[in-house]
């Protein structure tokens, strides 16, 4: 019986240790397809399966620029209407009771990342190196996204209210 248990346990060690792949760890993908269109960006056709498919191959460091490129639109988009909302519960706090409602100061809302620093000589210079998994990265600023939007709904319904009240 010890023997057997012994031989599941070590089975699930490995299974495990199998099946642990980082998220960061590149594996070849499969691209074939057999091609019957195309939209101008993606590649129209059959995979293997004989499933239709839509297919777009980018580089990951074009990817993660377009979504960092997004993220920073988003964030200025959001500081603009925090501001104007703000600018306008000022105005209305004048033509009405004087109270200002309680906002609190804008965030930058930076991108959470699990980059991990080393701080040494590079090529005889002293510095900082940041490192951190590209598909990490990737997750983490299209979830931003996402929730940066939600936020720039919100805040701007909530100004658009706020002039409409205001007269």
């Amino acid at each position: 019986m010890r023997a057997g248990y012994l031989l599941s346990l070590t089975l699930v060690i490995v299974a495990i240790g199998c099946n642990s792949r980082s998220n960061n760890e590149m594996r070849e993908v499969e691209t074939k397809l057999d091609a019957k269109g195309s939209t101008g960006t993606h590649v129209i056709g059959l995979d293997k399966n004989g499933d239709a498919t839509m297919q777009q191959e980018k580089q990951l460091s074009a990817e993660i620029r377009t979504v960092q490129h997004v993220s920073e639109n988003l964030r200025l988009d959001l500081k603009s209407e925090f501001f104007e909302l703000k600018g306008c519960l000022k105005k209305r706090a004048k033509a009405g009771d004087g109270k200002m409602p309680e906002i609190s100061d804008f965030d930058d809302f930076e991108t959470a990342s699990n980059a991990k620093e080393e701080v040494g000589l590079v090529d005889g210079q002293l510095k900082i190196v940041r490192k951190e998994g590209a598909i990490d990265r990737l997750k983490a600023e299209r979830t931003q996204n996402d929730e940066l939007r939600t936020l720039l709904k919100s805040v701007k319904k909530h100004r658009e209210r706020c002039e409409f009240e205001a007269g």
